[in-house]
């Protein structure tokens, strides 16, 4: 059996590729990403595959409402790392019948009972 290229590095993480634009010969950041079936700009096969893309620039807008959300989550991380072992097995316990992690369960309820204006 013959491995892709993209198949090859699929396990690898971090900054895979500095490359030029070739018209502008300005430095692009290349990255991997994980795309389905049928989305993508290049032909594959039945499964998701990695696909070799320039980075998009990232940008933090900073708004009020974004700072609350983090604010928010903020908070909600610190309280779960305040609880003790017993407590975080409770909410572990109840998260599978979920399908999601004890950490998610307490953050997803943490939100419910604290509105964003309390941030």
């Amino acid at each position: 059996m013959q491995l892709k290229a993209h198949q090859i590095t699929e396990r690898v993480r971090g900054l895979l590729h500095s490359g030029y634009d070739p018209f502008t010969k300005k430095a692009l950041k290349m990255v991997y990403q994980k795309v389905r079936q049928g989305l993508g700009n290049v032909e594959q096969d039945d499964c998701d595959n990695l696909q070799l893309r320039i980075q998009a620039k990232i940008r933090d807008k900073k708004s009020p409402a974004q700072l609350q959300c983090r604010a928010r989550i903020r908070a909600a991380t610190t309280a779960w790392h305040g609880l003790d072992d017993h407590q975080k097995n409770t909410y572990r316990q109840y998260a599978e019948f979920k399908h999601m992690t004890g950490f998610n369960l307490f953050i997803r309820n943490y939100c419910q009972l604290h509105p964003l204006t309390e941030f």
